[in-house]
């Protein structure tokens, strides 16, 4: 799941896939109808779905994909409620997804709006909890060939055989005082 590109838009309904971006704006692909149009950064935010984060209790925050990767684990066992569903049974499903949100800072309306993109974003395929583990995987095989590179280049190796240089120190005269304790003995003469 890779929720980067992904915006929602103030304003807009829906989701949006970012197609690129511009000094004014945005140019916007709806994931409902497939429509791309611009989105004026006058009149519009944007707010990638990678940055969203739900309030949990003692002031801390999960992000937006590890609720969603909860919900679809456990979408056998407690299928996704209907965002058109009341308060209460907005509230019930939410509980069991996420115990420990806090109820004072997620209102329903976040609570129908993150069911409603979990429903877009899994209709489109987005939400799969395999994709996830692949990308650590693949994760984990790029910074292994960073290294691998870093050992073989020359330029490196040259530099780690190279005889480390020291600079001299300052050495102060014998009996010379420093501009601190100069300024301290005329405090204390003209006292």
């Amino acid at each position: 799941m890779d929720l980067k590109d992904i915006v929602a838009v103030s304003g807009l309904s829906g989701l949006y896939k970012s197609a690129a971006q511009r000094t004014d704006g945005m140019i916007i692909t709806s994931l409902e109808n497939g429509k791309t149009t611009f989105a004026s950064a006058r009149v519009h935010m944007f707010t990638p779905l990678d940055s969203i984060t739900v309030f949990i209790e003692g002031n801390e925050t999960i992000e937006l994909e590890k609720v969603f990767s909860e919900m679809k684990k456990q979408e056998k066992e407690n299928p996704v409620a209907d965002a058109k569903a009341d308060n209460q049974a907005l509230k019930e499903y939410f509980k069991k997804i996420l115990p420990n949100y806090d109820e004072e800072k997620v209102y329903f309306s976040d609570i129908k709006k993150i069911i409603k993109w979990y429903q877009l974003l899994d209709a489109k395929g987005i939400i799969n909890l395999d994709k996830k583990a692949d990308k650590a995987e693949e994760k984990a095989e790029g910074e292994e060939g960073k290294k691998e590179t870093k050992k073989a280049t020359p330029k490196a190796k040259a530099a780690k055989d190279a005889p480390k240089t020291t600079t001299p120190k300052a050495t102060k005269a014998p009996g010379a005082k420093s501009t601190v304790q100069k300024l301290t003995n005329q405090s204390k003469r003209g006292s």
